[in-house]
């Protein structure tokens, strides 16, 4: 099999697998053996091709999620410049300035005053959506989308999708159930969490999703924030960045406003083709972006 080959059948793999068609579905569309299908994800996986993701629809969750960024004016202890409770996640980028993405996934009662002059607000928002974003194999167009889940939630279900996210954004494991049990018995007995995953969270309050990579070698991790005066324009920005190879997988696209449309997406980038001047595109009206490559330090 030509590399050229094997790289359509993952974009295939990936693309059936997250439209919700089993592993042995998407085996007998290519006229293969369920395990030859297997070596096939088996390989993606090892290579970076593919990676594994949760898509967990925060607004979903009873209260809703922040996210706050925030550029430091000098290299100063975090409760220095914002005096707040800690973040669920917190990204930071040191270059050319301190920069640090604080996201609460239970903002009740956050409280989030500013130290000034240490420290400016680049913006801040709640969730309204999360969204997903998939490719076409038939023409390489890009399908934005929400997937419908509407399983009811309880405090343990609630507690596994906060932790899901944090240990999903971005991915950085391959854990199977057994895994993830071991993985979640800090926080739940076993059999605890072993019911409430796959009775009330997988399929029902959360995907599990394949995220094909276009270049693996040559992609990180990265954070964008996009505004524009509406969401179609935002769509067709996001989409021509990843033609011409910015973008390079796209885990979540989280959405803080319509009107204007406000944008911030999980995803990896190439940092070669950031910085290289030769990579353009056509201008989109009224629409901005700003790429940040981060870092998660917490948790």
């Amino acid at each position: 099999m030509s590399t050229n080959s094997f790289l359509e059948k993952i974009k295939w793999i990936a693309y059936l697998y997250n439209k919700g068609y089993k592993k042995k579905e998407i085996a007998n569309k290519f006229g293969i053996a369920p395990s030859t299908l297997s070596t096939y994800i088996g390989r993606a996986f090892s290579h970076g091709l593919l990676e594994e993701y949760f898509y967990i629809p925060l607004e979903n969750l009873p209260y809703s999620s922040l996210f706050f960024h925030v550029r430091f004016e000098q290299r100063i202890r975090p409760d220095q410049c914002i005096n707040a409770s800690k973040p669920d996640i917190m990204y930071y980028q040191s270059i050319p300035s301190p920069h640090y993405l604080y996201i609460y996934l239970s903002a009740k009662n956050t409280d989030l005053s500013i130290v000034k002059p240490y420290c400016k607000i680049i913006s801040e928002g709640f969730i309204e959506e999360t969204r997903v974003l998939d490719i076409s194999p038939t023409d390489n167009t890009l399908e934005i989308w929400k997937p419908r889940l509407s399983g009811p939630l309880d405090e343990i279900d609630e507690l596994i999708m906060k932790t899901l996210f944090t240990l999903y954004n971005p991915p950085e494991y391959r854990l199977d159930l057994y895994g993830l049990t071991e993985y979640f018995s800090k926080y739940l007995p076993r059999n605890m969490f072993v019911y409430h995953y796959t009775r009330h969270v997988l399929r029902k309050n959360a995907v599990k999703r394949y995220i094909f990579v276009k270049d693996p070698w040559n992609s990180e991790h990265c954070l964008l924030y996009l505004v524009s005066n509406d969401l179609a324009r935002l769509w067709s920005m996001v989409e021509l960045l990843y033609n011409i190879g910015i973008l390079q997988a796209v885990y979540t696209l989280f959405i803080l406003s319509r009107d204007p449309a406000i944008v911030w997406i999980n995803a990896r980038c190439s940092r070669d083709k950031v910085s290289d001047p030769s990579i353009v595109h056509q201008p989109v009206k009224d629409s901005f972006y700003e790429i940040y490559f981060m870092e998660k330090l917490i948790p």
